[in-house]
């Protein structure tokens, strides 16, 4: 089983048990890659906060992760081009528009001989300036898994055409925020009426750019201008404002409304950091039937891994733990590395693995990294949301917390990220 050790614990001459993946889903280094003083200095001003590391003796496996189809790449390649010249208001080349339609049949094929494959390719990364990029790619692949789960379930019949249309729809969606100031998008604080108004036109400016293009469907343009209606009609979006609602939507329209939004909050922005998909999953659940076309937001769990690897989760009996494994079958229940625990358990010591598909334990809340664990704590402290993993460091023994139980790499970090209230009562023993 490999060890997760922090940034700065990293030394040279260790060994990575699972390929380490930068912004993008792009590969950094590989499974079996042997760390020196170089590279652990690159990894740090990247960002990188931990890393799995194998055990002497240990088996290494290079297919950790599934690889990004090639027609993912080649696609952000191109969008990236087209993209690049709506900022600087430079004509779009035709070719340039029939070369992603090409792709997108490519994808549309991948996604039908393994959706699984696709959707692991797709990462989301926090630069402004890529976030375009990077969300418009993944909402077209949302958008495609889910019609295609859709088609399975018999609540729509799409053939080829309306794939494509679906695709273009969706990888567009969004190319009337390039028309906006970088400073708007960038904001980190509430927008003003101002701002707001501006942002509600993207749809608008969108389709101006699109219809451009008589190789663009209609259908696909009105993806583009309607991607922000509503189900109950309370969206914004269409001609001159001009509100839509319920299956008056098209039904290309309500699918990408969907994979835009789950997108969106899996997503880095400047004003929040992502949610985890099962979180994601849920927020598009709870708005079926106002936002979302019910039967097809009730679909959204099957193009989302719950806790990907990596993600850190808080566990009702007080266990912090990070995600090693996955399971498609049951996404609700990976498996586990315990990180810090208050529970004096041999079975539960820091360093052992949690089965969840062999626990009734509950998870509380999840995060995408261990920097914004503190921030969630605070957040839950502060609405005084019941959460079972708070309550459990919270009892006092004897005036004070139980002890936290912290592999020892992971004690400084730890000591950061508990919210004051905790940190300054908080007893770190390293039981390794």
């Amino acid at each position: 089983m490999p060890m997760i050790v922090t940034i700065d614990n990293l030394k040279p001459g260790m060994i990575l048990a699972r390929p380490l993946m930068g912004s993008g889903a792009q590969v950094l280094l590989s499974a079996g890659a042997v760390l020196d003083d170089k590279t652990i200095r690159k990894l740090a001003r990247r960002g990188i906060e931990a890393c799995f590391i194998a055990l002497d003796g240990e088996h290494i496996s290079a297919d950790v992760s599934a690889p990004l189809p090639e027609s993912l790449e080649r696609m952000r390649d191109k969008m990236r081009g087209i993209l690049d010249a709506v900022a600087s208001n430079r004509s779009i080349r035709r070719t340039a528009i029939q070369e992603i339609q090409e792709l997108i049949q490519e994808i549309i094929d991948d996604v039908c001989s393994d959706p699984n494959a696709v959707l692991c390719g797709i990462g989301t990364i926090a630069e402004h300036d890529h976030y375009t990029l990077e969300h418009s790619v993944g909402v077209m692949v949302a958008a495609l898994v889910l019609a295609k789960r859709a088609g399975e379930r018999e609540l729509l019949r799409l053939e080829t055409p309306g794939y494509r249309n679906l695709g273009m729809g969706a990888l567009f969606h969004d190319i009337g925020k390039m028309m906006l100031p970088l400073d708007v998008l960038n904001k980190r604080t509430p927008l003003d009426p101002r701002e707001w108004e501006m942002v509600r036109r993207h749809p608008l400016e969108g389709l101006r750019i699109v219809r451009q293009f008589d190789i663009i469907s209609p259908m696909s343009r009105a993806v583009v201008l309607n991607h922000h209606q509503h189900w109950d009609g309370k969206g914004y979006g269409g001609y001159e404002g001009r509100r839509i609602l319920g299956k008056r939507i098209p039904v290309l329209v309500r699918i990408v409304s969907i994979a835009d939004s789950y997108d969106a909050m899996v997503s880095n922005r400047p004003y929040r950091e992502a949610y985890l998909p099962a979180e994601a999953v849920r927020i598009v659940r709870d708005g079926a039937g106002s936002m979302f076309d019910p039967e097809l937001a009730a679909l959204i769990g099957d193009v989302a891994v719950s806790y990907p690897s990596g993600s850190i989760l808080a566990l009702g009996n007080g266990l912090l733990v990070a995600v090693i494994e996955e399971d498609r079958t049951m996404k609700d229940k990976p498996v586990c590395l315990v990180l810090a625990s208050f529970v004096e358990s041999g079975s539960e010591m820091p360093g052992r693995a949690v089965d969840l598909r062999k626990s009734q334990e509950t998870i509380c809340f999840g995060v995408t990294s261990i920097v914004n664990l503190k921030a969630r704590m605070e957040q839950l402290l502060r609405e005084k949301t019941p959460c079972p993993f708070l309550d459990a460091i919270r009892k006092e023994s004897g005036g004070s917390l139980p002890p936290l139980y912290a592999v020892s790499n992971w004690d400084v970090l730890l000591q950061k990220t508990f919210p004051p209230e905790f940190r300054s009562l908080l007893t770190l023993h390293n039981p390794m």
